[in-house]
Parts: C-alpha cells; structure tokens; sequence
C-alpha cells in the first residue's frame, strides 16, 4: 500500500504542481494569465497542505523521494511569486528537509544552494535570495 501511495503523492506533484510552474516562466504565456496560474498553484499547496499530516512527511515518518520532490518544487515558488504563507505544515516539512545535511551538501555541489534557501524563504515569508554569480547563469 505504501508504494501505492507514493506514486500517487508523484503523480500529484509532477502534474499539479510542477507542470503549472513551466507556465509561470513560459515566455510565450501572457502575462495576464499569469495571476491565474499562480492562483492555481495556491490553491493546489493549499490542498496539499490540507492532506499533510502533522509533523509527519508525505508517507510517515519515513523520509521519502516524493518528499524531496516536493521540497525542489516549493523551493520554486520564492521565484515565481507564489504566497505560500499559508502552508504550515508543508513550510515544517521543507524546513526539515532543508536542515539535513545531505540536502545541503547536495543542492552546494550542484551550485543550487539558492534552492535551500529560496524554500526556507518561502515558508517563513523572509525575502528570497538573489541568485547571484555561477546560480544566476544556471537559470
């Protein structure tokens, strides 16, 4: 059964979070639309965050690769001006994920510690790092 679920929290997040934000940076998208989108996105973490159970990850207590996923997608947000003030419980959990030292070693190797930081800033309403030097030329 956990296995079932965990393709669902996938799907979930790569078709309903994930495919919206390509549509906030897509250039050829109207900018009027746009706050459409970012509604769209709110109200997907908003029912998220109603599903996620406290002081849990997505499956239990159990670290999981939908968790990880989920962290990289909210760590979006900060960029494409999402509120995501709202989700508590989903700010915990990325604020958990972040402080392992594993995800820091990792997203500092890949020159990605702006995520780290953009989703930290996301869940405590803090301003978003500017991406400076090799992380800007990433994007």
């Amino acid at each position: 059964m956990q296995r079932h679920r965990m393709v669902e929290w996938l799907a979930f997040i790569s078709s309903e979070l994930h495919r919206n934000f390509g549509l906030l940076i897509d250039p050829a998208v109207p900018m009027d639309l746009k706050p459409l989108y970012r509604k769209r996105l709110a109200d997907r973490f908003a029912w998220l965050e109603s599903k996620l159970p406290e002081q849990s990850n997505l499956l239990g207590k159990d670290l999981s690769v939908a968790d990880i996923y989920l962290f990289v997608v909210v760590g979006w947000t900060s960029f494409v001006d999402v509120d995501m003030s709202p989700c508590h419980r989903l700010g915990t959990l990325v604020a958990r994920i972040g402080q392992r030292q594993t995800v820091k070693d990792t997203l500092l190797a890949e020159g990605l510690s702006c995520l780290s930081e953009s989703a930290a800033a996301t869940v405590t309403n803090t301003p978003r790092p500017e991406l400076t030097g090799a992380s800007a030329q990433q994007t």
